[in-house]
């Protein structure tokens, strides 16, 4: 058996396209589809994705109902493979993460989205997903972290800084605690 990664898919901006002219993008890509859109440079020819979908909403829609559902669904996954990727609206992701964190325990679990939707030109959700298995084919242990635009950033001080930048997260205080360099996850701070 390869190496196992849990995908967490709940919907946001990642996975979001015009169905309709002149309509607001909506949640219309699952997990399945997301991983069948890595190319090489994520690694995942030799690994055994198993998806999960607990719901697929825009995170604005995001109640404590469906949080505490994700943090069953998070906790079931990260107990039946070697790692877990959560993909998330990028509105309400330090809350989740932050959530998780302190929930379960602070898990190896990354979070990571898009700030532009599937049907853009500038899509960034492959090049964060691609990042995101990186990061998780690492070996890294990380805690609960968001993976965004290069870094990863501790849950417990992860912020979105600017709603219309792609590298919108920063953080509060200390530092990112990895950040992609070369195709490989180069650590930067303890957990």
């Amino acid at each position: 058996m390869g190496f196992r990664v849990g995908m967490v898919a709940t919907g946001g901006t990642i996975s979001m396209r015009r169905e309709e002219e002149g309509k607001a993008p909506r949640p219309a890509l699952g997990g399945a589809h997301l991983v069948a859109m890595l190319d090489e440079g994520a690694h995942v020819a030799d690994v055994e994705v198993t998806t999960y979908e607990p719901h697929q909403i825009a995170s604005e829609d995001l109640s404590f109902s469906l949080l505490s559902n994700l943090a069953a669904e998070i906790e079931q996954a990260v107990a039946e493979n070697d790692a877990v990727i959560v993909t998330h609206g990028t509105d309400t992701m330090e809350d989740a993460a932050y959530f998780v964190a302190e929930a379960l325990g602070n898990p190896d679990v990354i979070f990571t989205g898009s700030m532009l939707p599937a049907d853009h030109p500038e899509y960034d959700g492959i090049s964060n997903l691609t990042f995101a298995f990186i990061a998780a084919r690492s070996g890294q242990s990380m805690g609960t972290v968001i993976c965004m635009y290069r870094d990863c950033l501790p849950a417990w001080s992860a912020r979105k800084m600017d709603s219309a930048a792609i590298d919108a997260f920063g953080i509060r205080e200390g530092q990112p605690v990895g950040r992609l360099f070369d195709g490989e996850i180069e650590r930067v701070s303890g957990r």
